[in-house]
């Protein structure tokens, strides 16, 4: 499963029906907290699968998100900014919680979502961290702003303001999420990248019938065409299979195979590529390869496969993720213990406890590595 392109392939056992499977498919992938779209069955070509389009509004609306967090969070850690300057401009703790707040639980919804997902599946995730840690942090804050408020003058604290860490919490939620949409742009990217070579193919085709006076051409869809059959390309035009030139001469701008940009001259006997560009003189060629068999369907067909296909190290990761949450979640309590044990005092040991699962959340292995991997695909 390839979770940042939404596809996936799957092995069916034999005697299988793939209508059956799609049912249990869908089933499992819901219980798991992912969407199902469509089930492409055996014997259709993948690069015929429906396109996998790039919502402009979810793209404009996750931006917001992010940008909507970055300025609540701005005035957090503004002080630390600002303290090595000689400037004091600390918020005041009630709107450190007003700022802190809609982070937390109303941009980091998400992280909720996919935490309680995790919970049911029984799979440490990043989400859980994040959840996890940025809660523990915004309570312990809340806890003790509460606490200041309600000793009042009676408590050596009404001198002074309680030590909060709101701002741990927000800057956390608001740069996972930079790092989440970040990584969708490069998921974007790619996914244009790929539907930007697919639309190299033209849908129609000028096929060549010799009758028995005189040659006449027809426009058929280019999904009728089959091997041997004469095809003509017109200047400005792109070739719709792979073939032999027959007759005509012409440059041919093949930049989108070989990348390079100069164009070259095909003429009777030379090779053509599908979704090359004639850019001037009339090709008649004799089809070789056509459809899901041309060079640029199995180009596409690679490109797919490879996104698909784990790289090694993200196996590495996959394999070290499965025991990092954990992990630091039993960090965590030891911690927790240890300075009970020590007799710090519950705020300090809750304070240590949660240090750890803060660091741990914005992790490189859950944000870089599949970025990572899809800019290099």
């Amino acid at each position: 499963m390839n979770l940042a392109t939404g596809q996936g392939r799957v092995v069916l056992q034999p005697g299988c029906a793939p209508q059956a499977a799609g049912a249990a498919l869908k089933d499992a992938l819901e219980h798991a907290g992912y969407g199902f779209s469509d089930l492409l069955l055996p014997g259709h070509h993948t690069t015929r699968a429906s396109k996998t389009p790039t919502d402009p509004s979810s793209s404009r609306q996750e931006l917001f998100i992010v940008v909507v967090g970055l300025i609540l969070t701005l005035p957090l850690v503004a002080p630390m900014i600002l303290a090595p300057l000689g400037v004091h401009a600390h918020p005041s703790p009630w709107w450190q919680f007003v700022l802190a707040t809609p982070v937390q639980f109303v941009l980091g919804a998400r992280f909720y979502k996919g935490a309680w997902h995790a919970l049911r599946t029984r799979v440490g995730t990043m989400d859980l961290l994040v959840a996890t840690g940025t809660s523990a942090a915004w309570g312990l804050s809340t806890w003790l702003l509460v606490q200041h408020e309600l000793l009042g003058s009676s408590s050596t604290l009404a001198s002074s303001e309680p030590a909060l860490y709101f701002e741990s919490s927000a800057v956390v939620i608001a740069l996972v999420l930079l790092g989440k949409h970040l990584e969708a742009r490069a998921k974007h990217s790619t996914l244009a990248a790929l539907e930007g070579l697919k639309n190299l193919m033209p849908h129609e085709a000028r096929r060549v019938l010799s009758g028995p006076e005189s040659e006449r051409e027809e426009m058929v869809p280019c999904d009728d065409l089959r091997p041997s059959d004469r095809v003509a390309v017109l200047p400005g035009e792109r070739i719709p299979v792979d073939g032999v030139v027959e007759a005509g001469a012409a440059f041919v701008d093949e930049s989108m195979v070989t990348g390079e940009s100069r164009p070259v001259s095909r003429s009777a006997g030379d090779k053509l590529l599908a979704g090359t560009l004639c850019l001037d003189g009339r090709l008649v060629l004799k089809a070789t390869s056509v459809g899901a068999q041309s060079t640029v369907a199995r180009m596409v067909e690679l490109v797919e496969s490879a996104q698909l296909a784990k790289a090694p190290i993200q196996r590495l990761v996959d394999r070290i993720s499965s025991v990092f949450v954990p992990i630091v979640f039993a960090i965590a309590i030891v911690t927790l213990v240890g300075w009970l044990v020590a007799g710090a005092g519950v705020e300090k040991a809750i304070l240590s406890s949660v240090a750890v699962l803060v660091i741990a959340c914005p992790c490189a292995l859950g944000i870089a590595t599949p970025a990572a991997i899809l800019v290099g695909t």
